[in-house]
This record gives C-alpha cells, structure tokens and sequence, in this order.
C-alpha cells in the first residue's frame, strides 16, 4: 500500500506498507524495492511492514543487500530489536523481521519496537519531528515532552480481548489506533523553554557546536532506547570524532595563540596557564597582613 499524507505546513509524507510473504523470492522483491527508492522523490518518505527478512541475521547475505541498497537511498533504519519472538516446542527463536525505515532531512527519528502481541508479532513504532518546524516565539522553543515509560506501560495494559472477532478489520484497527492517541496525549505535556546563550572558549568553533549538538541529541536518543544497540552505536561514533575534533581544534588554536604571541612573555604565560587551565586568584589582602591578623 502507497499513500502520501499532506501536512499543515504544505508539505507531505509518503508511506508505503509492504508486505512479502516467506515463499516469496527475496531477489525479485529487493529488485523492486531498489526499482521503488531509486525513483523515489519525496524528501520525507516512511517504509514500514512485515518484510520476513531477519535483519539482525549478520550470515544473510540478502538481509545485508536489502540494507544497503535502502541506506544508500538515504533511509534510515529505526528498528534495530527483536519483532518476533516465538517458541515452538523446545526451540525459541528470535528474529527482527518488520522494519521501518525513513528517509527525512530531520535528525529527531525515534523508533521503538513494544513488547505487546495481537498476532505473533510486536508493535513497532517511530516518530520524526520536522527540523524545518518554526516556533512562534523568537529566542524560545516550544515541544511536547513524553513520558515514554508510561507509554510503554499503558500500552502494554491495552487488552487484546476488547477487539470482537466479529468487527470489520477497519473498526478493530479506528479503536486500536484512537487507544493509542490517548496514551500519547495523556503522556504528553508542552514545554516552552527560552534559549540560554553560552559562553564558549576561543578555540570553540562552529563545527564543534554543531557536532556537539549532534552528538547531545544522539546520546538523548540512545537514553530513550537503552536496548537499541544501534543508538548506542550511533552515538559513540559522533562522540568520539567530537573528542579527536574538539583535540585537534584545541592544538591548532594554541599553537596559533603561542606563534603570535612569542615576543610578548606575558602573553604567552596566559597562553599556557589556558592550556593547563589554572585560574587567577586575586586576593584582597596581602599573605603578610593575613598573618598579622592570624598570629600564631
């Protein structure tokens, strides 16, 4: 299924719900698939459903396939755990099979497989906020805060009984899906904070600020998520090239700091007391009039 959902701000989403069954030749559906995101043109695209490929099996050779060619269309995968879950006599397997992968020019993507069944399989959800969002009050920024715990816990407290056998798949899925929009408003609460302007060392360069930023928003993600190794790989990879970054930009400001400053001495001392990061301590009063006040 293929639709295109048109937001308030005039721009629009496309969602394609795929679906390929066991027997079907993973070759001619990866064919397809490459056929689908090659022409694909829409900045925000969301590929979601039961694809029946284990991506965490690292052997599958079309697993990796099916990986890469979405990767290299610029989705990003958001599902990285366990989807299905089963036991069949003495044997129990586990494998991440429905997958969700988004294509957005925002770096705020939460996805989140729910540990509650209706058939055989987990939920698996995912949200994006647009970063081209405009808040309407300057030096501010208003977002929703959710308290994803409780989300979790009030969706795994929805019945899977209160859903007839006899009602139309449609009813079944409006309930299901009104269940879940008053979980998210009940766990949600506006915020509206004011930007606090920092003051940054003379060696902090605007590369830096966005790669520390990038970093902060990726360590928040991995906090929400603590299972998903992917996170937490993401994460310490921009941590470290924010490390090696913030060192080489550190070294190259000093050495700049020293050459110019190489015939004035007093310059240069401040120089190195920044370097070694020892603070001026000014004192009020003399050591020998403390001493006066403090005979021994």
């Amino acid at each position: 299924m293929n639709l295109v959902i048109e937001l308030n701000d005039g721009q629009a989403i496309e969602l394609l719900a795929v679906y390929r069954p066991p027997d079907k030749s993973k070759l001619s559906f990866l064919e397809e698939l490459e056929l689908f995101v090659e022409n694909n043109k829409y900045k925000h695209s969301i590929i979601v459903g039961d694809v029946n490929i284990n991506i965490l099996d690292a052997e599958d050779q079309k697993a990796q396939q099916y990986r890469n060619i979405l990767a290299i269309n610029g989705y990003k995968e958001v599902i990285c755990n366990n989807t299905r879950e089963e036991r069949r006599k003495e044997v129990f397997t586990k494998s991440c099979i429905d997958h969700i992968f988004v294509k957005t020019n925002s770096d705020k993507i939460f996805g989140s497989v729910i540990a509650t069944k209706i058939s055989d399989h987990y939920f698996i959800s995912c949200s994006f906020l647009n970063s081209n969002s405009k808040t309407t009050i300057p030096g501010s920024k208003i977002y929703k805060k959710y308290d994803f715990p409780k989300i979790r816990e009030d969706i795994r407290k929805i019945p899977v009984g209160r859903y007839s056998a006899e009602e139309k798949v449609e009813i079944q899925y409006s309930k299901l899906q009104a269940a879940f929009q008053d979980i998210y408003i009940n766990n949600s609460v506006v915020i509206n904070s004011k930007k606090r302007r920092r003051k940054h060392k003379p060696w902090v360069t605007p590369e830096i600020i966005r790669e520390s930023e990038k970093r902060n928003k990726l360590f928040k993600k991995s906090k929400s998520s603590p299972k998903n190794k992917c996170y937490r790989s993401e994460y310490e990879i921009q941590r470290k090239f924010v490390q090696n970054l913030v060192k080489i930009t550190k070294n190259q400001y000093f050495q700049a700091q020293l050459r110019i400053n190489s015939k004035n001495t007093k310059l240069v001392w401040n120089t190195i007391n920044e370097i070694l990061e020892v603070k001026t301590v000014l004192m009020k009063k003399s050591p020998l009039h403390l001493a006066q006040q403090n005979p021994q």
